[in-house]
């Protein structure tokens, strides 16, 4: 299965003693009821998870917080975005999950979610709106954000977005802002202070309730605050796990149903670039068209750089648009250099192999002149008894020829033990010229195209002896 962190509660008991416990603790009652049902459909949701089956998976975790409130289910769903390919989503619940566990988090989780939003940061953009009035309604491209103070960034696909602030007053300010892929971009938006006449608009005019030293169309209207004056309406209370920054505080409207394809907009900063999409050529960056709802891959490619892949969402009459910055081909080296390094290799082998075979040999003749010395030893104790003072005539011929095979036998040992050493010695030669030859064939332009490989090759001890190791990036 993929590599997440989903958090599973250990088990269906333990989640529903995780909910009764919150239910105690004063953040959310849950009767045995919602408990049990929670339970079940948080079951089915994780059922759904390892089989693959994310969008369900999500609708199932979404439905357990609901129910309960509960930060693991945040967590989940952010998950399910993950892997939904919806970065906007997948960072704003691993934002809000983060916010919502706070210090119960574990290590690994806390991890876990870091490296993936560390994957997406480059898929989006982030907004950090500052309205000067709380409790102002917020919206991005017209979808509720929340109402003011918005505490997190607010994530959005690259590209240009509306930000609008409003009151129930008629009161609003909006910016149009451009997100570029990757950035932070700050909104402040300045709506009429308190006091300060909103000018003409809906719901201007003297309020019913209007308090002295209140301006026309400042009468106490429903988003305003304990203590403002008699009559003040109250804002809906937030749902659960929802406040400043943190998502919608009222129900939002059910989005309308999606009615024709997405767009796709490819773009890039070299003239000219080819794009293929699902393997069929586009055109030449920019494109611009409609595509049905689905996953695509977008190849775009240019003499001189590296081809860039990626593989994007489209959905129903929304954009989806791809920036790309390409990275200039490596020229890479000469392959001269990539040949110089293979003679140079083949050189130092053929003197590895050569002093080995030389080695062997004088060690060969050096076991020979032992045994040698063993025969005429053992033929002297024939012909003239074990005793070399007893027949000392007898064994003066084969004591002059065992002294003369010492001599030899020695000098053998001394020649075989250099040659040994020499083999050692030209073997990690071997090993470096190898390495090196690898890393000239890797940054050989017409070869290999050049690289960015980062390998290192060097002479590794092995349970036989000696091996050759290479380790890096390719």
């Amino acid at each position: 299965m993929c590599n997440s962190r989903l958090w599973r509660s250990g088990s269906a008991v333990v989640l529903a003693l995780a909910l009764v416990a919150a239910g105690t603790a004063g953040a959310q009652a849950v009767d045995e009821a919602t408990v049990e049902r929670a339970r079940a459909i948080w079951t089915e949701a994780l059922t759904n998870y390892d089989a693959g089956n994310y969008e369900q998976a999500l609708a199932g975790f979404r439905e357990v917080y609901e129910l309960t409130n509960k930060a693991a289910a945040l967590l989940n769903m952010a998950q399910c975005y993950y892997y939904l390919m919806d970065p906007v989503n997948a960072m704003t619940y691993f934002q809000r999950a983060l916010r919502a566990m706070g210090a119960d988090i574990d290590e690994d989780t806390a991890a876990d979610i870091a490296d993936k939003m560390r994957r997406l940061e480059d898929k989006v953009a982030r907004l950090v709106i500052d309205v000067n009035v709380d409790g102002a309604t917020v919206e991005v491209d017209g979808q509720r954000v929340g109402r003011s103070p918005i505490l997190d960034p607010v994530y959005v696909l690259p590209g240009t977005v509306v930000v609008r602030a409003s009151l129930r007053s008629g009161v609003s300010a909006e910016e149009r802002v451009v997100a570029d892929r990757g950035r932070e971009v700050r909104v402040r938006l300045t709506l009429a202070a308190p006091g300060e006449a909103p000018g003409p608009g809906p719901g201007a005019g003297p309020g019913p309730e209007a308090g002295p030293g209140e301006g026309a169309g400042e009468g106490p209207g429903p988003e305003a605050g304990p203590g403002e004056g008699a009559g003040e309406g109250m804002a809906p209370p937030a749902g659960p796990g929802e406040g400043p920054g943190e998502g919608p505080v009222e129900p939002l409207p059910p989005p309308p149903a999606a009615t024709g394809p997405g767009r796709l907009v490819v773009r890039c900063d070299v003239e000219g670039a080819t794009v293929t999409v699902n393997g069929e050529a586009a055109g030449r960056a920019p494109i611009d068209e409609e595509r049905a709802d689905g996953f695509y891959e977008v190849e775009v490619a240019a003499d001189g750089y590296e081809p860039y892949v990626e593989t994007v969402r489209v959905f129903p009459d929304q954009q989806t648009t791809l920036d790309v910055r390409l990275a200039a081909v490596s020229e890479g080296l000469d392959p001269l250099w990539f040949w110089v390094g293979v003679g140079t290799t083949a050189a130092f082998a053929a003197a590895t192999i050569g002093l080995g075979a030389a080695a062997a040999d004088y060690n060969a003749d050096a076991e020979s002149y032992l045994d040698q010395m063993r025969n005429l030893t053992t033929s002297g104790i024939n012909n003239c008894g074990a005793n070399p003072a007893d027949n000392r005539a007898c064994w003066e011929p084969f004591e002059a020829r065992i002294e003369v095979l010492k001599d030899r036998h020695a000098e053998a040992n001394g020649t075989a033990d250099g040659l040994e050493i020499g083999t050692w010695v030209m073997l990690g030669l071997t090993a470096a010229a190898t390495g090196g030859t690898v890393w000239l064939f890797l940054e050989s332009a017409p070869l290999f195209g050049g690289s960015d490989a980062d390998i290192t090759v060097a002479p590794i001890p092995t349970a036989g002896g000696i091996g050759l190791g290479a380790w890096g990036t390719f």
